[in-house]
This record gives structure tokens, C-alpha cells and sequence, in this order.
């Protein structure tokens, strides 16, 4: 939207100029002052909107870093106190801004702050996540032992071969909720994986219910 302005100004100046020394007043250097006072409010008008833009630009930066510090943060509590330890990991998953089939990590893991492998996003046709997004509701999955874990995440979960080549095949249980913003819309997902089969237990659901409460300010 701002070059779209930043081009109105800059068209009006070239066409005001152009209008100046297309007629008589080529001619008449009286007109002179008006055609370079012309470009200089055009250019001035410009220069206005660029910086306008590059400050608002660089608060909505700073305004977002702060809001996945304090998402980060509150994930991290609830990591601590549901008493989840090494091989368990949580993050939060939200729509991506311009394709509403994918969702993106907000935040990196907690506690290991890294970034899962679909770097572009995660269809919402895929993974548990993906099923959690649709049905909007909350899911707990527990693998089964000795079984193809690609074959089942193909059949099960709608990922590609290729897609399975990311995935962990150590993680053992997994458990999401969709989260709610504050129109009551499915906005995110809170995602935990663990390497223990019983690390989602029904205490440790409980208090992981109550971290998607205030993550609906964030979605």
C-alpha cells in the first residue's frame, strides 16, 4: 500500500511538470519556480512516507519480537511446572499470514528454541496439528510399539514420503489443542511431542489446558 501512494506523488509531480512545460509556460520562465516547487513537495511528500513507513515498520517489529518473547516465556513456565523434562518439547503453531492452508512455529521449541523442519509451513491437511487446526479441538496420540513409523505418518497423517524424511522417528507421544483467539476462532495450535510414551499424562494435560487461556491474545 505505501508504494502504491509513494507512485501517486511521484506520477503527480512528473504530470505536473509535465503538464507546466508541455504548454506556454515553456515559454515563460515565470513558470519555472512553480514546476520546481511542484517536484519539491512531491519529492518532500515522499520522503515523508518512507520514513513513516520504515518507523512504523520497525515498531511492528520490536511490538512483535516482544509479543513471541512473552508467548515463548509463558510456554516455557508451563514446560517447567507440567513437569515435562529432556526429549519433551512444546510449541506454538499459528496461521500463516498470507496462506491460511499453512500454519508456521510462532515461537522455536521450548526448551531447546529450535525450529521444527517445515521451515515454508505445515499444511493444515497434515500431522496431528493439522487435525487439531480442522476439528478444532484437542488430541493426545501414543505410537505403538515396533510399528512403521513412515507408514503410519503417511496412512494416519497425510504426510508425503518425502515429508516423513523431517519427522523424528523417536518422539513416541504426542499431544495438541487448537487455540482459540479472542473472537473464539481457531487461530493456532499447541503442539508437544515427547520420547516417552507417557509423558502426557491426565495431570499434566490439565495444566496444559490452562496455557491456552492467555495464548488467545497472541493468536
Amino acid at each position: 500500500m505505501i508504494w502504491v501512494i509513494i507512485g501517486y506523488f511521484v506520477l503527480a509531480g512528473i504530470i505536473t511538470v509535465a503538464a507546466i512545460f508541455g504548454s506556454s509556460g515553456f515559454q515563460n520562465k515565470a513558470w519555472l519556480p512553480f514546476s520546481i516547487w511542484a517536484l519539491l513537495v512531491s519529492a518532500a511528500s515522499v520522503a515523508q512516507l518512507v520514513f513513516a513507513h520504515k518507523i512504523t515498520k520497525r515498531l511492528g517489529q520490536k511490538k512483535y519480537r516482544q509479543r513471541i518473547e512473552k508467548v515463548y516465556g509463558n510456554l516455557e513456565g508451563a514446560y517447567h511446572v507440567a513437569g515435562l523434562s529432556q526429549g519433551d518439547r512444546m510449541t506454538l503453531y499459528v496461521k500463516h499470514k498470507k496462506n491460511e492452508e499453512l500454519l508456521v512455529q510462532s515461537t522455536p521449541y521450548v526448551p531447546d528454541k529450535t525450529f521444527g523442519p517445515f521451515k515454508k509451513g505445515l499444511h493444515t491437511s497434515k500431522g496431528l496439528v493439522g487435525w487439531c487446526f480442522r476439528k478444532e479441538t484437542r488430541r493426545g496420540v501414543v505410537l505403538k510399539d515396533k510399528i512403521d513409523f513412515r507408514e503410519y505418518m503417511i496412512d494416519k497423517w497425510g504426510f508425503t514420503r518425502e515429508d516423513t524424511n523431517l519427522l523424528d522417528s523417536h518422539k513416541k507421544s504426542y499431544w495438541a489443542m487448537a487455540v482459540l483467539n479472542k473472537e473464539k476462532k481457531v487461530a493456532g495450535v499447541l503442539y508437544c511431542e515427547s520420547e516417552r510414551k507417557d509423558a502426557f499424562t491426565e495431570e499434566v494435560i490439565k495444566l496444559l489446558l490452562r496455557v491456552c487461556i492467555p495464548l488467545a491474545e497472541f493468536v
